[in-house]
């Protein structure tokens, strides 16, 4: 008879109890040194396999030193193919705190650039070029408007192009059922 108050003073087994075979199968297994080869292990839930298989890979794992930590990366030319990075036994926990790092360092440069005197300065700059360029374009446009007969106007819908009245330009009757006609076509 064993002598214990607990169970709390049992030292846990260290494998899998009346399975001698498959243990022997997990070390052939382990020893096996080909990427094709693959352990399955089969059997009821709750009998013990994960537990086993992690405290065997793990005393395996702590004796071989060729072992990779293995990062994938994003492949900013082929997205549905990731770039694989093997770096040296525990420096994939280091590469991807100093990834992490790096992306909240940029997204605080740029933060700090979008909201820079410097860039509101630039940005109204080109803001001012493009209107400018928008106006020149827009005289451009109605002059030839005008020599083929036509005024260009504002409307609900955006600019549009219409006939040249000889009457007065003034907003008329006449240019709201034109306008409302316009809109009818464009809609259907």
């Amino acid at each position: 008879m064993l002598n214990y108050k607990n169970t709390s003073e049992i030292e846990p087994l260290e494998s899998i109890l009346g399975q001698k075979r498959a243990i022997d199968a997990m070390e052939i297994g382990l020893k096996i040194d080909n990427p094709a080869y693959n352990i399955y292990l089969a059997g009821d839930s709750g009998t013990g396999k994960t537990t086993y298989a992690t405290k065997a890979l793990n005393k395996y794992a702590s004796k071989k030193n060729s072992h990779k930590d293995w990062c994938y990366v994003y492949n900013f030319e082929q997205s549905r193919e990731p770039i694989i990075i093997g770096l040296e036994k525990g420096l994939g926990r280091t590469f991807k705190k100093d990834i992490e790092k790096l992306i909240e360092t940029l997204l605080d440069e740029l933060r700090d650039t979008f909201e820079s005197e410097d860039f509101e300065i630039g940005k109204n700059q080109v803001v001012e070029e493009y209107e400018i360029e928008k106006d020149v374009l827009l005289k451009k446009i109605k002059k030839y408007g005008e020599e083929k007969g036509f005024k260009l106007k504002n409307s609900k819908v955006g600019m549009v192009f219409i006939p040249i009245k000889d009457e007065k330009d003034d907003k008329n009757e006449d240019d709201e059922k034109a306008d409302e006609e316009f809109y009818k076509v464009k809609k259907n």
